[in-house]
């Protein structure tokens, strides 16, 4: 994880910790979650009721910005991604022109064109900003809407993936441009999932001399598999946690993945089975065992799944899963699970609805259950 990662987390933490005290226990914590290709809101109550409010589809500007975002965010976060790397490249390669603009006298007609350019790249930026600017205020007016100028916590965000520091300036300049405030939390959408699903989640209380065993307080450390399948991207997590703690190992982010994805490669290609593969292959790489650096006493198999997004409960997807998990000896109520969907919270709204309980366990200052609001991204 890149060191300017952890330090934008460290400060978004900052601030809430500064403005939560404002916050009545009694407020329902929201959570919006963002896809590549729609947003989520839900809310959570203080009787433990979670409503989910909308799902609300991205604009045209929103999709393309989703798309391009995904693909620099995972590469900036070390993430595996199959298709996108040209825009890593020109993201970083900006920079560098603008420093040798200051040190170089340029000829007039080459400032002329990089004028042009400079200018194409500040209105795409702009678009950017007010495509998930306008995806924000919309969840945001339809959650005041069901409440009824209820007050509420401050919201916590979920995206696919742990995002840079220019992904996170970017996120938070359109949280303020939508009038949400600047006190909100990043959450990993899989991590949000899993937690909304009570996966671990620990029951009991635990001391020093615990965390070191293997059943801290009913929470062994284990490994969490969660799958973010849409129209448009696989987005795959293999998580580790520990008394409750998660800690992102590996990301495999396809943009070629999704179903349509897989329908354009199904209708160019003469063999179907081939883009098939391709999925399988994916899934594979994100859960392949042993872990390099798992360490003495570390979890040697997959032992919780969560699936989210709007073609989760795809029947090819389950079927791929329940053989990949199958192959690794894992449970068989684990593989129950990855061939019933219907087992879990709704796909859809499973990040959202995590986000949503975090959001509402920070107005309790409970920090560790509200922990994937500040950890990893």
């Amino acid at each position: 994880m890149m060191p300017s990662v952890y330090l934008v987390s460290f400060f978004a933490l900052a601030l809430t910790v500064l403005l939560v005290s404002s916050k009545s226990p009694t407020d329902p914590g929201v959570g919006f979650s963002l896809s590549i290709d729609y947003g989520t809101a839900s809310i959570y109550f203080n009787n433990g009721t979670v409503v989910d409010v909308a799902k609300v589809e991205g604009s045209g500007h929103y999709k393309t910005m989703m798309r391009s975002f995904g693909a620099q965010e995972a590469i900036d976060s070390g993430a595996e991604s199959a298709n996108s790397r040209a825009t890593s490249e020109t993201a970083s390669f900006r920079p560098m022109l603008l420093r040798l603009q200051d040190a170089v006298s340029l000829p007039q007609w080459l400032k002329h064109a990089w004028n042009r350019w400079t200018t194409r790249a500040r209105t795409g930026s702009a678009l950017n900003l007010s495509a998930v600017e306008a995806m924000l205020r919309t969840l945001n007016i339809a959650t005041e809407s069901y409440l009824e100028g209820l007050s509420t916590a401050d919201p916590v965000l979920a995206v696919p993936f742990p995002v840079s520091a220019s992904g996170h300036q970017l996120l938070q300049s359109a949280a303020r441009a939508a009038d949400l405030g600047s006190a909100f939390l990043l959450h990993i959408a899989g991590q949000a999932a899993a937690e909304a699903n009570g996966i671990s989640k620990c029951e009991q209380d635990y001391n020093d001399a615990e965390v070191e065993s293997d059943h801290a307080g009913g929470c062994a450390p284990q490994l969490v598999l969660t799958v973010d399948y849409s129209r448009s991207a696989l987005t795959a997590l293999l998580f580790s946690t520990n008394v409750g703690v998660f800690k992102l190992l590996r990301t495999r982010h396809d943009l070629e993945l999704g179903t349509d994805g897989l329908r354009r490669c199904q209708k160019d290609s003469q063999n179907a089975e081939t883009c098939t593969r391709r999925l399988v292959d994916g899934l594979r790489e994100a859960m392949k065992m042993p872990l390099k650096d798992g360490g003495r006493g570390a979890p040697k198999h997959i032992s919780e799944l969560a699936l989210l997004g709007d073609r989760a409960l795809d029947k090819g997807l389950r079927e791929i899963l329940q053989q990949l998990l199958w192959e690794q000896s894992v449970s068989a109520s684990l593989i129950g699970q990855a061939s019933n969907g219907n087992m879990m919270i709704d796909p859809v709204f499973a990040a959202a609805r995590g986000s949503a309980a975090a959001s509402w366990e920070l107005t309790q200052g409970n920090w560790d259950a509200a922990g994937s609001a500040k950890n990893d991204l």
